[in-house]
């Protein structure tokens, strides 16, 4: 049964990192990084939950949870400019009142390894991979196992309602996912198109692409990204509830209350 904090990081990345580029996927953010320390350091319990405040710290004190994972930065170079707002103080002023570790999840995971996850969760095979590159970024098309457009929506519809979908083809064996800071340019769905894709998973809701999804006959779904990232961590908790032996608890975010991709770097 792991215990220290040194041996809870080794097994969540034998895990959950999967190549070289995943390499900083969960940044210990409020903790000591000496190795000793690390060592020293017990772990009673976990949180995971998409994004963390004060308002979390009595659930955590009452579950007897001294790790929180999350998907969001807390702002320690604001910290050391004196640049931090009232809550922005609080909340690490209760971090080391109460000896909260934090570790903070990346978005370049949030937004491809951990899209497996996520297909999982809906019941998707995942089978393969292959980088695509786009104009102003690089992503990854990712191979599942044969499902059609309505099935798909089917199951992801038992677990979020907050999504609009734009069904041009029944084929959906290739998505791509949209990382909510690199939005697809025009230019991008077209070689999106070239490359065989089916469905694109979107965080954005913008008119004046949806005529170019549907010149190149690509299935659109929007969806919240709140939704994507409960869906997502909610499965991770399980998977390291199982893996590490440590009491894990899941803690869902409203995704009424956070609406946009903006709302990433807000408490």
């Amino acid at each position: 049964m792991v215990t220290s904090l040194y041996q809870f990081l080794k097994q969540l990345k034998r895990t959950f990192i999967t190549d070289n580029m995943s390499s900083q996927a969960f940044i210990v953010e409020f903790a000591p990084t000496n190795e000793e320390r690390l060592k020293a350091l017990h772990v009673s319990g976990i949180l995971v939950t998409p994004y963390f405040s004060n308002s979390n710290i009595g659930f955590m004190l009452e579950n007897k949870l001294n790790l929180v994972l999350k998907a969001e930065s807390i702002p320690f170079a604001k910290a050391e400019k004196g640049q931090l707002i009232d809550k922005e103080y609080e909340l690490i002023r209760t971090l080391a009142i109460n000896n909260i570790i934090t570790i903070n999840i990346s978005r370049s995971w949030l937004f491809k390894t951990g899209f497996q996850y996520f297909l999982n969760t809906i019941g998707m095979n995942y089978l393969d991979e292959e980088p695509i590159t786009l104009h102003n970024s690089n992503s990854t098309i990712f191979s599942v196992s044969p499902i059609s457009f309505d099935e798909f929506m089917t199951s992801l519809s038992h677990l979020s309602k907050n999504w609009v979908s734009l069904d041009l083809k029944d084929d959906n064996s290739k998505l791509i996912v949209e990382n909510p800071s690199a939005p697809f340019t025009i230019d991008d769905i077209f070689v999106i198109k070239d490359s065989g894709v089916d469905t694109v998973i979107s965080f954005h809701i913008n008119s004046q692409k949806l005529p170019l999804y549907k010149k190149a006959n690509l299935n659109l779904i929007y969806l919240n990204h709140i939704d994507y990232l409960n869906i997502l961590l909610r499965k991770l908790a399980q998977t390291i509830q199982l893996d590490v032996e440590i009491p894990t608890l899941f803690l869902p975010q409203d995704s009424i209350k956070l609406k946009t991709p903006h709302d990433y770097d807000q408490y």
